[in-house]
C-alpha cells in the first residue's frame, strides 16, 4: 500500500460522487477529487475522452467565474462505460457539491438531483463510519475515495485508489475497508491539492507508506535505497534511574564516539529484535523503563541537568544551555560524561564552564583532553609554585602529570636557592682611582634585595627579579660605571642566569584526542519512536516525536490515524517513503531534526541547503523550521534583493517589510531583483520615500514660541542649526546614514540636553506631528502592492 500525504489551504474543493440508483458491486465505486475550478475543467475534459460523454456544458458553466461560485451541483447522466478496469453498468448519477476546506470542517451543503443523494460523514475515527452499503464514497473529517485508471506497470485489474484529505490533520485513510472492499494490489493514495493565490491549482508532494501485501507504484526507484551518512542508525533508548527518578537517553549519535553507549545500543538493539521474534529472552539492563541502568553515583537531579544540557537547540544563534548550573553541578555533569567516554559532551560542558574564570588545574586539563589551549600566560607557573592551592581540580589530572608537576616543583626549588646562594663578583673596570669596596658592597645589598630575599621567603610564580636586580644595578649611581657595565655583561652571558626557571616539557603527557561528534541530543518526555523514512533510494532515520513535534501535518497524519499501514510500518521492511521529494532537500530538514543549530562538523548549513529545506517546512507547516531557515538566510546571504524573492515565493508577507528596508537604502546600480513585480513597488517606495525625506530636511519644522520666551530669534536659529547638522547633512551628503523619518525626534531630543520653554514645546509638536511617520505609511503601500502582484 502506498498513501501519499500532501497539505491544502483554505479554499473551495469541488468534488465528483458517483451515486448508484441500484446496490452497486464495491469494485465498481468511481469518484473524482479536485481542488479549484480550473482543474475541474480538466478532469470534465478527460472524462469527456474517456467516457465519451456530452460534458461540454459543463466544461462551460465551470469557465464562467461568474457562476460557479454560486452553483452547489451538476448533473450528468452517465452510459455504460468502463474506466480503469471497472464497469459501471445501468443508469449512474454523479453530484457535484461545494466544500469549504478551511481546518477540515465541512460547512457546505449536499444535494442531489435525479439521483440518489451523496453521503457525507465527518467521523474522526474511521470504524465509526458505517462502511455496509448501499454508502458509496464517503468523507472522514473529510475524506473521499475514489478510483482511477492503474498505472501501466501494475498487474491485470490493478486500481488505484485516491482518498484525498481538505486538511492537513485529518483522519488520512480507512486501510481495512479498502484491503476489505476492494480486491487485487492497488495503490491507495493520500493526496491534496492547492490552489496558488493566482488561481492556477499545482499538486503538493506527499507522504507515503509501503506494505508488502500492496504492489508498488512506477514512481518507485529500482535502485537499492542506500541510508543517508549521518541517519543510518536507528533511534533507540536507554533507560536509566537516578535517584528516585527515570530518565531516557537516545544513543544513536553517540555511539560512535563512546565505547559505552556502542555496546549498549548494540546489546539493547539484539535484545529487541530477538524478542520480537517470538524467543522466551529477557529485557536487558537499559532497554525498557521496568528494567533500567541505576546510577549508583549520580544524583536524579544531576541527570536531569545534563540531559536538559545537551537537548538539540533549533534555532539558528542558540548557544548552549539555557540553565545557570553552578560551578559543582557542571563539574558533576563533565564526571557523568568522562564515565559514558563522550568527549564532545564533556568540551561543551567545559566551554560553558567558563574556563577563563575557573582554576590553571582546570584549565590544564581542558586543554591537554581537548588539545585546545585554555591555559592563560602563567598557569603552569602557578601550578607549579602553588600545587596545593587546587588540590580539588587537581584530582582530575592524570596521576603522571602531577607528578611531572611536582618534579617540575623541586627543580625549580633547587634552582631558586642555587641563584638566591650566589653572590655574583662584580670586577674592577676602573682605570682611576676609586674605592671598589663600595662597588662591592652595593652589588651584594642589591643581590640580597631583589634575589635572595623573593626567592627564599616567597613563593613567587617567575624570576621577574632578575629584572629589577638589573634595573637597580644600572640606575645605581653610586657604583662605578664601567664595573656595572661588565658586571651586567656577565650576567647576561651566564647560561644559569638566562635558562628558563620552568624548563619542563608539559606537552609531552598528551591525552587521548576528542572526537568532533555533535553533542545535540534530545531529552524526551516519552519513549523514543523511530521511523524510517526514504525518499527516491535514500533512507533516513527519524523520530516521529519530533515530526509530531515540529509539524502540523504530520502530527495530524500520526495522531489522527494511529493505525495507518501495518503495524511495523516505518521499519527497514517497510519504510515510509516521501515521493515527489529530492533527497538533497530533505536532508537539511532531516540534520536540522536531530542535530538542531549545531551539526556535526563538515555538515554545516549552506545557502541550498536551506532554501530546499524551506520548501518542505513550509509545505509541512513546519514554523520552526521555516524560522530556522529565515535566520540562516539572513547570516549567509545578506543580500535583501535575495530574501524579498525568497519570502514572495512562499508568500511570507509578514517578512519582507525589512528587506523592503534594507533594499531601498542600497545604490539603484547594485539592485539585482529582475521580477517587475517586485521591482517597480521597490522602485516607488524609493522614489516617494526620498521625496519626502528630502523635502523634511531641506525644510525644519518651525518652532514655537513659548509666552515666556524673550528671544525667540535665537531660539529658533539655535533650532535651525541642530536640524540642519544632525538631519539636513545627514540626508543630502554621503557622510554617514540618513536617520529614518521616525528617527528624527530621537535626533533632536538628543540635541536638546537642557531644552528651554521655546525647544519643548517644538518637540512635543514634533512628537505628534504624523508626517513623521509617512514612511511607514509607504511601507505598508509597498507591501500590500508585492502581495497584490502575486495575488492577481
Amino acid at each position: 500500500m502506498m498513501v501519499h500525504y500532501g497539505r491544502s489551504c483554505p479554499e473551495t474543493v469541488y468534488v465528483f460522487v458517483p451515486s448508484f440508483v441500484s446496490n452497486p458491486h464495491p469494485n465498481k465505486e468511481l469518484a473524482v477529487l479536485l481542488a479549484s475550478a480550473p482543474q475541474v475543467v480538466s478532469a470534465l475534459q478527460q472524462l469527456k475522452q474517456e467516457l465519451s460523454i456530452d460534458m461540454d456544458s459543463e466544461i462551460r458553466r465551470l469557465n464562467e467565474p461568474n457562476l460557479y461560485p454560486r452553483e452547489r451541483f451538476w448533473t450528468m447522466p452517465l452510459a455504460a462505460a468502463t474506466l480503469g478496469g471497472v464497469t459501471v453498468d445501468g443508469l449512474n448519477q454523479v453530484d457535484m457539491f461545494q466544500y469549504n476546506s478551511v481546518h477540515g470542517g465541512f460547512i457546505g451543503t449536499v444535494e442531489a438531483k435525479d439521483g440518489m443523494p451523496v453521503t457525507v460523514f465527518a467521523e474522526r475515527v474511521p470504524a465509526a463510519i458505517p462502511w455496509e452499503p448501499p454508502v458509496l464514497s464517503t468523507l472522514s473529517r473529510p475524506l473521499y475515495m475514489m478510483a482511477s485508471p492503474p498505472p501501466n506497470n501494475s498487474p491485470e485489474g490493478a486500481k488505484k485508489v485516491v482518498i484525498s484529505a481538505a486538511s492537513a490533520n485529518a483522519v488520512m485513510a480507512c486501510p481495512d475497508y479498502i484491503k476489505g472492499r476492494i480486491s487485487g494490489p492497488i495503490s491507495l493514495i493520500l493526496r491534496c491539492e492547492r490552489a496558488e493565490e493566482n488561481g492556477c491549482s499545482s499538486a503538493l508532494p506527499g507522504f507515503t507508506v509501503n506494505t508488502q501485501d500492496i504492489t508498488m507504484s512506477s514512481s518507485d526507484e529500482d535502485s537499492p535505497p542506500t541510508y543517508g551518512t549521518l541517519y543510518a542508525k536507528m533511534p533507540l533508548d536507554a533507560w536509566f534511574q537516578a535517584g528516585d527518578s527515570l530518565f531516557n537517553l537516545e544513543m544513536s549519535r553517540f555511539i560512535d564516539e563512546s565505547d559505552f553507549f556502542k555496546g549498549l545500543y548494540d546489546k539493547i538493539l539484539e535484545n529487541h529484535q530477538v524478542i520480537n521474534q517470538g524467543s522466551p529472552v529477557p529485557p536487558i539492563l537499559g532497554s525498557l523503563p521496568t528494567k533500567p541502568i541505576v546510577l549508583e553515583s549520580v544524583s536524579a537531579k544531576t541527570m536531569e541537568n545534563f540531559l536538559a544540557f545537551i537537548t538539540v537547540k533549533w534555532q539558528w544563534a542558540a548557544t548552549g544551555s539555557n540553565n545557570n548550573y553552578s560551578q559543582d553541578e557542571m563539574l558533576e555533569c563533565i564526571a557523568l560524561a568522562q564515565q559514558w567516554g563522550l568527549t564532545s559532551v564533556e568540551h561543551k560542558f567545559f566551554e560553558h564552564l567558563a574556563l577563563p574564570t575557573q582554576s590553571p588545574a582546570l584549565r590544564l586539563y581542558a586543554s591537554l583532553k581537548f588539545k585546545t589551549n585554555y591555559l592563560k600566560a602563567d598557569d603552569l607557573r602557578r601550578l607549579v609554585f602553588t600545587p596545593l592551592n587546587d588540590s580539588k581540580d587537581l584530582k582530575m589530572l592524570p596521576p603522571k602529570l602531577y607528578r611531572a608537576l611536582t618534579v617540575a616543583r623541586d627543580a625549580i626549588v633547587q634552582q631558586r636557592s642555587a641563584i638566591a646562594a650566589f653572590f655574583p663578583t662584580i670586577h674592577n673596570m676602573s682605570k682611576g682611582p676609586h674605592n671598589h669596596n663600595t662597588c662591592e658592597a652595593m652589588v651584594d645589598h642589591l643581590w640580597q634585595l631583589h634575589l635572595t630575599t623573593p626567592l627564599l621567603t616567597t613563593s613567587e610564580a617567575s624570576l621577574i627579579s632578575r629584572d629589577s636586580f638589573l634595573a637597580a644595578l644600572t640606575s645605581d649611581d653610586t657604583i662605578h660605571k664601567g664595573c656595572r657595565e661588565q658586571l651586567v655583561v656577565d650576567l647576561t652571558e651566564d647560561e644559569g642566569w638566562n635558562r628558563s626557571v620552568l624548563d619542563i616539557h608539559i606537552l609531552l603527557l598528551s591525552a587521548p584526542s576528542s572526537s568532533n561528534m555533535s553533542s545535540s541530543m534530545s531529552t524526551i518526555a516519552q519513549p523514543t519512536r523511530p521511523i524510517l523514512v526514504q525518499v527516491k533510494n535514500m533512507r533516513f532515520w527519524l523520530m516521529k516525536n519530533h515530526l509530531e513535534k515540529f509539524s502540523e501535518f504530520f502530527n495530524g497524519v500520526f495522531q489522527g490515524s494511529p493505525n495507518l499501514g501495518s503495524p511495523n510500518e516505518g521499519t527497514e521492511e517497510n519504510p515510509l517513503i516521501v515521493t515527489d521529494v529530492d533527497p538533497k532537500n530533505f536532508e537539511p530538514l532531516v540534520r536540522w531534526i536531530t542535530y538542531g543549530a549545531y551539526p556535526p562538523q563538515n555538515h554545516p548549513y549552506t545557502v541550498k541547503d536551506l532554501v530546499g529545506m524551506l520548501r518542505l517546512a513550509d509545505m509541512w507547516h513546519m514554523e520552526e523550521a521555516k524560522e530556522f531557515c529565515y535566520a540562516g538566510l539572513t547570516v549567509l546571504d545578506p543580500n535583501p534583493f535575495f530574501h524579498l524573492e525568497t519570502a514572495t515565493s512562499f508568500r511570507d508577507w509578514d517578512r519582507i517589510p525589512a528587506f523592503i528596508r534594507a533594499a531601498s537604502r542600497l545604490p539603484v546600480n547594485e539592485w539585482t531583483l529582475e521580477q517587475s513585480s517586485i521591482y517597480l513597488p521597490l522602485m516607488k517606495f524609493r522614489i516617494r520615500l526620498d521625496e519626502v525625506r528630502r523635502h523634511t530636511a531641506a525644510v525644519p519644522q518651525s518652532m514655537p514660541r513659548h509666552t515666556s520666551c524673550t528671544s525667540h530669534s535665537v531660539c529658533s536659529s539655535s533650532w535651525r542649526h541642530d536640524w540642519r547638522m544632525n538631519i539636513t547633512e545627514r540626508v543630502f551628503q554621503a557622510t554617514g546614514a540618513a536617520p529614518p523619518l521616525d528617527q528624527c525626534y530621537n535626533v533632536m531630543i538628543n540635541c536638546s540636553l537642557n531644552p528651554n520653554a521655546c525647544r519643548t514645546l517644538a518637540l512635543q509638536q514634533m512628537l505628534l506631528d504624523g508626517d513623521f511617520n509617512i514612511e511607514h505609511e509607504l511601507l505598508g503601500d509597498t507591501v500590500k502592492e508585492i502581495q497584490y502582484n502575486f495575488t492577481f
